[in-house]
């Protein structure tokens, strides 16, 4: 894991537990109830992937990738959203770090957000369950797995305006099924989000 993803994640964890000092907007009860409204929304965003995998004498390069998601804010303190998440190619390699092959991840998720604050700035906490599509080539030929997985994650929304909403977060993956438990990875990203 290198320095900016570390700084990645410091960031936005200083962010949500700093979030009682920003969160509350002096712009009165319009603002702050206007951006908690219920709504729905949609985003497009990327993220630096870090891989955390633990097999033996394996080790996956960190790597890059999109992501999209729709919600609904259905109470000021609680959203409900469905995410998608790709993961590029990165190389495998092994315990002399020579290339072994390649991983590439897709992630399909709902997840359920807690708001404590309403305000211009929201930290949110947010976990979710769905399916995970890990596709590994080597030597041996290709395979891909489709365990359950989770995404379980931290992150802030920075109103920019009624509708438009600059969101970063960091998320932890892991499979949720014994038989592939040792290929989680972590995502570390942005989007910019649209809201109803």
């Amino acid at each position: 894991m290198g320095a900016s993803p570390r700084a990645s994640i410091a960031l936005i964890l200083a962010a949500v537990l700093a979030g009682p000092a920003l969160a509350d907007d002096p712009g009165g009860a319009t603002a702050a109830g206007d951006y908690a409204r219920p709504h729905v929304y949609a985003g497009l965003g990327g993220h630096y992937a870090l891989a955390d995998f633990g097999i033996p004498g394996v080790r996956a390069d960190d790597g890059q990738g999109l992501s999209a998601r729709v919600g609904y804010r259905s109470h000021p303190n609680l959203g409900f959203d469905l995410n998608f998440d790709w993961v590029s190619p990165a190389a495998l390699r092994g315990a002399s770090g020579a290339r072994i092959g390649e991983v590439e991840s897709y992630v399909v998720t709902g997840n359920v957000k807690l708001y404590p604050f309403t305000g211009r700035i929201q930290p949110f906490l947010s976990a979710g369950v769905g399916l995970l599509a890990i596709r590994t080539e080597s030597r041996f030929g290709s395979r891909t797995q489709v365990p359950v997985g989770g995404r379980f994650g931290a992150g802030v929304d920075v109103y920019l305006d009624r509708h438009f909403a600059l969101s970063v977060e960091g998320v932890y993956v892991p499979p949720l099924d014994s038989r592939i438990d040792d290929l989680p990875f972590a995502l570390v990203g942005g989007n910019l989000q649209y809201h109803w």
